[in-house]
């Protein structure tokens, strides 16, 4: 991936989303989305902070940086719910 690329990731029903970009890469979360009941976290894989628990379906607009050491994960905690998010290399 080079800057300006534009990154999608869609998760299966409740499967947790986690993206972790590769070393020396960082990405803008520009937007992410979920059905039903999900929770929006940042996390550097020990530290884990919940930015959004939602019970509706959600579509969030965010200007959230992240690199290989802290990064994005996004679950849809309903059985029948899913999440994406789409952002840009920068």
């Amino acid at each position: 991936m080079v800057s300006g690329d534009i990154v999608s990731v869609f998760s299966g029903s409740g499967v947790m989303l986690t993206f972790q970009p590769a070393v020396g890469v960082q990405v803008m979360i520009t937007n992410y989305y979920n059905t039903g009941v999900s929770q929006t976290n940042l996390t550097n894989g020990t530290i884990t902070s919940v930015s959004l628990k939602d019970s509706n379906a959600t579509i969030g607009n965010s200007k959230t940086l992240i690199n290989n050491t802290n990064y994005f994960s996004n679950v849809a905690l309903g059985g029948t719910s899913y999440s994406a998010f789409t952002g840009i290399q920068i």
